[in-house]
């Protein structure tokens, strides 16, 4: 009886899910969290770098050359990356949200720079921070949009 027993597969049920395990992660759930992750710090690297004293972000622009526009050109690539995060979704509320961000970000930088020493805010800037959002968001839908996302997000 005991052989039997022993040599007698039984299906068990799975084990039961505890309150512990949290939430199931589709597949496409992995990718978007990773993308939440970098839009934060493409976030946080634009709001360090908005509220740099201007000592130290003209001597890391010589450092870098001169010659070369690099505040405007990060905040450019940054605006462009930020807008364009598969966080927002698809679709024409995925378009509005994302630049609704862009805005919202570019003019609280900008304002922020008022009581940076030696900053002072530009409407040039917000423009240049609003084209690399425009750009960005263009490019989204075939260029930087994970294969893992595609036809998974809503409208």
């Amino acid at each position: 009886v005991v052989g039997t027993l022993l040599s007698t597969r039984i299906a068990l049920p799975p084990p039961p899910v505890s309150d512990n395990a949290g939430p199931h992660i589709a597949p496409g759930d992995d990718v978007l969290n990773q993308a939440r992750w970098r839009l934060a710090v493409f976030v946080l690297l634009l709001i360090v770098g908005a509220l740099m004293p201007a000592g130290l972000k003209n001597g890391m622009h010589a450092a870098l050359g001169a010659d070369v526009p690099w505040p405007s050109f990060a905040h450019f690539l940054l605006f462009g990356l930020i807008a364009a995060s598969p966080v927002y979704g698809e679709g024409r509320s995925a378009e509005v949200w994302a630049l609704m961000l862009a805005v919202a970000l570019a003019l609280a930088t900008e304002a922020a720079q008022h009581w940076v020493p030696g900053r002072h805010p530009l409407w040039r800037d917000v423009a240049i921070d609003l084209a690399g959002a425009l750009l960005g968001r263009l490019v989204w839908p075939g260029w930087l949009r994970p294969r893992s996302l595609r036809g998974s997000c809503p409208p």
